[in-house]
C-alpha cells in the first residue's frame, strides 16, 4: 500500500487519493480501496507474486453459494479475543451461549481481462 501511495498518474495527481469527510476510506479512480489478508505483502519472494488487483469483480466474476449457513449453537466453549490484548471467554463458566455460522461462497472470474494485477518485479 505504501509503494502505491507514492505513484501519480499522466497529470501529476497521485493514484490513490484520501479519504474526503467522514469517509475513512481511500479511493483509486472514486472506488474503495478494500484490504484483504489473503494476498502477499510486499516482502513476498518471487516476481510473478501478485500483491494486489484492481477490478470490479461484479462486472468480471461471477458468484455462487457453497451450500447456504451452517450455524451451530454453543454452549461449552472457549472463545479467545483475535486482538492486540488475548482474553478468552470460558461459555459455561460465564453461562453464556454463542452461535458458529459458516457461510461459504466462490467464485469464477468470466473476464479476465477486466482485472489488473500488480506482481513484484524489477521496478522500470
Amino acid at each position: 500500500m505504501g509503494i502505491l501511495q507514492r505513484v501519480k498518474d499522466e497529470e501529476g495527481r497521485y493514484l490513490i487519493q484520501r479519504p474526503v469527510g467522514d469517509s475513512n476510506v481511500s479511493t483509486i479512480w472514486n472506488r474503495p480501496i478494500e484490504l484483504v489478508d489473503v494476498l502477499p505483502d510486499e516482502d513476498a519472494s518471487g516476481e510473478d507474486t501478485p500483491i494486489a488487483f484492481y477490478t470490479d469483480l461484479n462486472k468480471t466474476c461471477v458468484y455462487g453459494d457453497k451450500g447456504g449457513l451452517r450455524v451451530k449453537y454453543l454452549t461449552e466453549a472457549t472463545i479467545s479475543s483475535a486482538g492486540e490484548s488475548p482474553s478468552s471467554i470460558n461459555l459455561a463458566e460465564e453461562d453464556m451461549v454463542a452461535l458458529r455460522i459458516v457461510k461459504r461462497t466462490g467464485y469464477v472470474p468470466l473476464l479476465p481481462s477486466g482485472i489488473a494485477v500488480l506482481t513484484l518485479g524489477d521496478e522500470s
